[in-house]
């Protein structure tokens, strides 16, 4: 691929550091540092994210609950060669795939040959089991991140059609909502703990780290996002939970990838 692409991504500001607080972005961006794809972010506010969509032509990802349309981020505008039309790509596993057709690396696959359903199975697993179960612990703390909190927190009451004081769980409503998140990952061990089979020692343990026994996997980049969002959203106590849970894994899955974890 030509050096002459253009990549651009769209992202909502906050007050992090890394300045990108939302775990579905990161997950985009560190598939792009991992593909070595140079890009820039353009900052786009929450009230301006549907009207930005719309202009860049867009597609939606999802309804909301009254059936309109909803539109969420990450979003990449692509010019393949600098006289070529934007391709514009919605959606983090789109994005993916996207991605790897058009960038192809042997040498940094997101789909290594044979891997997808595996990936498109564990990643279902990680949505429904891992993603859902964090959104109502993170959603205080990812709100407090935000330049402009107010919008997001109103949509967001009418999206749940409760005050969000109600939907953000406290006691032993957090303490049940920690059991699932826990659960969660104790499901993804399960699947790692496959591939030490027939193994053992140190070689056992090194096969838990990865999905598909050591090649990185865009699956695994989904899972060091959830992971990051824990750690960089203000919310050290859940981390602290999960950290030496199965066997201290999950610090070390992170370890792997703290290479691609910058964000710009």
């Amino acid at each position: 691929m030509s050096s002459e692409y253009e990549i651009i991504l769209y992202d909502i500001p906050s007050t992090l550091e890394e300045v990108t607080s939302s775990p579905n972005v990161w997950r985009t961006k560190l598939l792009l540092n991992y593909k070595k794809l140079s890009y820039k972010t353009i900052w786009v506010h929450f009230d301006d994210l549907e009207a930005t969509c719309k202009s860049i032509g867009a597609a939606p990802t999802s309804k909301k609950p009254d059936g309109s349309d909803s539109y969420t981020f990450p979003v990449i505008s692509v010019k393949l060669t600098p006289d070529s039309t934007p391709i514009v790509v919605s959606d983090s596993p789109k994005i993916a795939s996207f991605i790897e057709e058009k960038f192809p690396d042997p040498e940094r696959p997101l789909f290594p040959e044979g891997s997808r359903a595996l990936q498109a199975a564990l990643r279902s697993y990680l949505v429904t089991h891992v993603f859902f179960a964090l959104v109502p612990v993170l959603m205080e703390p990812y709100i407090a991140t935000l330049v402009k909190p107010d919008y997001y927190a109103s949509t967001r009451q009418i999206w749940f059609k409760v005050p969000l004081d109600q939907f953000i769980p406290k006691g032993d409503a957090e303490e049940e909502e920690w059991k699932k998140v826990e659960q969660g990952f104790d499901g993804v061990a399960a699947f790692l703990d496959e591939n030490a089979d027939g193994f053992s020692g140190a070689e056992a343990d090194e096969k838990r780290l990865s999905v598909l026994g050591g090649q990185p996997s865009y699956v695994e980049l989904e899972l060091v996002a959830f992971m990051y969002s824990m750690k960089r959203l203000g919310f050290q106590k859940g981390w602290e939970r999960l950290k030496d849970r199965n066997e201290g894994r999950w610090p070390k899955i992170m370890e792997r990838y703290k290479e691609y974890l910058p964000v710009h």
